[in-house]
This record gives structure tokens, sequence and C-alpha cells, in this order.
């Protein structure tokens, strides 16, 4: 039975195989590739467009920045100094230069300021009577606008030239306040001269002795004039004012 089943089966296959090669001999089948040709959704194909499209950007991005990278390395730039630098002197320091410079008497009238004067930084130093500037490395007076005060002594010398040569020896000189302002009052013999602390004639008066007679006696009364010698008029006009 086994053995009669398989004869049957070597037969079945001989007789297939005898029908396949006479196929292929009247009819040679023809193998046809296919092509590459893909077809895909319109979406998806604009999404991956896009998509390279960004790919693209970022590289040139990339290489230009390698190139800027590359050009600062052959050429560098100069390095610029960014240190600050503070004044060798304080303000302070300033104030008693300044002071030391024009007279004591001088009071500071604002805080020092910091500017920039014909290249350098100095202090500008607000006195009494005027501006001083100082260095601020050095110390040097750069700019010095207050006027040089006088002392007594220097007053009765200006007077006594103002009345024509008298000796200063023989004046007598004391500061008084004159319409808020303190100034000298220089008195020789009967001229009566004020001067401002810059040497300056503000005021001259000079005192005439004049006699009276009553019931027989005679008396002396002490009358203030305006006049004054020739020069001082003519000083006295031009410089200050009289009574």
């Amino acid at each position: 039975m086994k053995q009669g089943f398989l004869l049957l089966a070597a037969i079945l296959l001989l007789v297939l195989t005898v029908m396949v090669v006479a196929s292929s001999s009247t009819n040679p089948v023809v193998i046809v590739q296919p092509t590459s040709i893909s077809i895909l959704n319109p979406e998806i194909q604009k999404q991956i467009n896009e998509r390279e499209a960004e790919y693209k950007n970022l590289i040139t991005q990339a290489n230009n920045r390698i190139q800027e990278l590359t050009d600062q390395l052959n050429n560098p730039q100069p390095v610029f100094e960014t240190t600050v630098r503070y004044p060798a002197i304080t303000a302070e320091n300033a104030f008693q230069i300044a002071v030391k410079a024009v007279g004591t008497d001088e009071t500071l009238q604002d805080i020092p300021e910091l500017v920039d004067y014909q290249g350098k930084i100095v202090y500008i130093v607000t006195l009494k009577d005027g501006l001083v500037y100082v260095d601020t490395e050095s110390g040097e007076i750069l700019y010095n606008g207050v006027r040089k005060t006088i002392n007594e002594q220097e007053a009765a010398e200006i007077v006594g030239k103002f009345l024509g040569g008298m000796n200063p020896k023989y004046s007598t000189v004391k500061k008084v306040i004159l319409n808020g302002t303190e100034i000298y009052k220089v008195v020789f013999n009967v001229y009566t001269v004020y001067i401002d602390r810059f040497g300056k004639v503000v005021k001259a008066q000079k005192f005439e002795y004049t006699s009276s007679g009553s019931g027989g006696g005679e008396g002396t009364s002490v009358s203030s004039s305006s006049s004054v010698p020739t020069k001082v008029s003519d000083e006295r006009d031009g410089d200050g004012e009289g009574d």
C-alpha cells in the first residue's frame, strides 16, 4: 500500500516537470524588473522637502560662523583697556592745596568737581573769591582764578600812595564791615580811606576842623566831608563812592 502511494507521487512529479519544460520551450518567460518610482502622499513629500531645506540652512549658517572665527584668528582685534583709574588725590586734598595757594581766609563754596581740562582730569575747587583747578594726579594748580588779597600792612602802603606818598607808619588800620563786606579802614591824620581785600579804594573821607565862638568864648567842631586832595578825588570817582 505504502509503496504504491510513493510510486504514484513519483509519476505525478515527473508529469509536472515535463509540462513545465514543454511550456518553457514554447512560451519563454520574460522577467520585467520593477521601476524605482515611489508614489508618496503630497503632504508627506512637502514636509520632507521643508526638513531638507532647514538642514541646508543650518549647514550654511555653521559654515559662515566657522569662516568668521577663522577670520578673527587670522586678524586679531586690538584689546582696549577698561581699567578704572581713581584720582591720586582726594577732593579734600584738592581744597587744602587750593587754600594754601591763595590764602587761608578762603572758604569752600561747593564740593570739588571732576572735569576734563586741556586733556587732564582736574578738580574744580570753588572758593569764596574764585575758582582753582587742581590736577588730580600731581596736585599741581593748573588755573587760579582767585585774586590775591592784601594784609593790613599792604593796605596802609596802598593808601599812603593814594594820598600822595604818606608814610604808612603814621597810619592806623583795622578791619570793618561796609555794606556786608569786610574791608580795611585806613586813617592818616584827617583822612579816612576804605580799601577792599584786593587793594581797591572804595571810599575816602577828609575831616575838617572849624572854629566857632559863642558868648565871647571859642570852641571847635568837626565836620566830615567827601572832599579830599585832587589825587584822592580822581581815584575815588573811578574806583569807589563818596559821601
